[in-house]
C-alpha cells in the first residue's frame, strides 16, 4: 500500500503540471478564469459524486472489484485525452536533458519574484493545512461520530470548493487572479480559526465549507495567474517546480509533528494553522497583489 501510494503520488506530479501547461493552448486568455473555473466545477462534482458511489460501492460489491473500477475510470480518462486536439504551438518543445529542465525551472523561478512568491507559498499552504488534515479523523472519533462524519465533513469540504469553482467561473476574467488568491487566503484563515475554536461537530461543518470556498479562491487564482505571467516555453517545468516544492510541504509537517501531536490540545495545532494562514495573508497583500 505504501508502495502504491508513493506511484500514485508520482503519478500525480506528472499529471497536474502538465494539465495546467495545457489548458492556455485551448481557450483565449480572457477565459482563463472561467475555463479554471469549470474544470474545478467539474472535478468537484465527481469528486462529491465518488464519495457518495464510493461508500456505496465498497459496502455492496467490497473493496477489491470497487478499486478495480476506480481503476477502470482512468483508462476511460486516457481514452478521452485523444480527441482532445493540440494546438500546434502546444506541441513545439525543445529537446534537452531532464537535469537541464529541471536547472532552467529553478533559474527562472529564483528570477521571477511573483513566481517565487507563490512557490514559497505553495510550500507554506500544505505546511500549514497538513496538521489538519492529519487530525481530522481523530477529532471525529473523539466527536463520537467516526468514519460517518469525517466523511460527511470531507463532502461538505468538497461542496465548498464546487461553490469557490461556480462562483469563479461566473465572475470569470472579472475576478483578478491577485485578488481571488487574497480572498482565498483570507476564507482559509476564517475557516480555520473556526476549527480552533469550535467544540461541536456541526461548526466544524461550517469550518469545512469555508475552507473549501478558501481552497477553490486560492488554488485557482494561482494556476490562472501562472498561466498569465509564465512564458509558455516555461509553463511545464515552472509548474513542476513549484507541484514538487508544495508537494513536499505536507509530509515534512507531518514528520515533525507526529511524535508529539497526541501530546498537545488539537485546538493548540489549529490556532498556530491559522496564524500561519494570517501571515501568509498579509505577505501575499503586502508583495504579491
Amino acid at each position: 500500500f505504501y508502495g502504491f501510494a508513493f506511484l500514485n503520488g508520482i503519478l500525480a506530479t506528472l499529471s497536474g503540471p502538465a494539465s495546467s501547461s495545457l489548458l492556455p493552448h485551448l481557450v483565449p486568455k480572457r477565459e482563463l478564469a472561467r475555463a479554471s473555473g469549470l474544470l474545478g466545477m467539474a472535478g468537484q462534482s465527481m469528486s462529491l459524486i465518488g464519495l457518495l458511489a464510493g461508500g456505496f460501492m465498497v459496502g455492496k460489491l467490497g473493496s477489491v472489484p470497487s478499486l478495480i473500477i476506480d481503476g477502470l475510470t482512468f483508462w476511460l480518462m486516457a481514452f478521452l485525452y485523444l480527441f482532445i486536439k493540440m494546438p500546434a504551438a502546444a506541441a513545439v518543445v525543445k529537446k534537452q536533458s531532464f537535469g537541464r529542465d529541471l536547472l532552467e525551472g529553478f533559474t527562472f523561478v529564483r528570477g521571477a519574484f511573483l513566481v517565487g512568491l507563490v512557490c514559497v507559498m505553495a510550500f507554506l499552504l500544505n505546511a500549514t493545512f497538513a496538521p489538519i488534515q492529519m487530525l481530522m479523523p481523530a477529532q471525529m472519533l473523539r466527536f463520537g461520530v467516526g468514519a460517518e462524519g469525517y466523511s460527511v465533513l470531507m463532502a461538505l469540504l468538497t461542496v465548498g470548493i464546487l461553490a469557490g469553482s461556480v462562483l469563479i467561473s461566473s465572475l470569470g476574467s472579472r475576478l483578478k487572479p491577485a485578488l481571488g488568491v487574497g480572498l482565498g487566503l483570507s476564507l482559509a484563515v476564517l475557516g480555520t480559526f473556526i476549527f480552533a475554536s469550535s467544540a461541536f461537530h456541526s461548526l466544524y461543518l461550517t469550518a469545512a465549507t469555508v475552507l473549501g470556498v478558501g481552497l477553490a479562491f486560492t488554488n485557482t487564482s494561482i494556476s490562472v495567474l501562472l498561466m498569465t505571467i509564465v512564458p509558455v516555453e516555461m509553463r511545464g517545468r515552472t509548474f513542476a517546480l513549484i507541484n514538487a516544492v508544495g508537494q513536499a510541504g505536507m509530509p515534512l509537517t507531518l514528520l515533525l509533528l507526529s511524535p508529539f501531536v497526541d501530546q498537545v490540545p488539537f485546538s493548540s495545532v489549529f490556532w498556530v494553522a491559522g496564524l500561519c494562514a494570517v501571515a501568509m495573508t498579509v505577505v501575499w497583500f503586502m508583495w504579491g497583489y
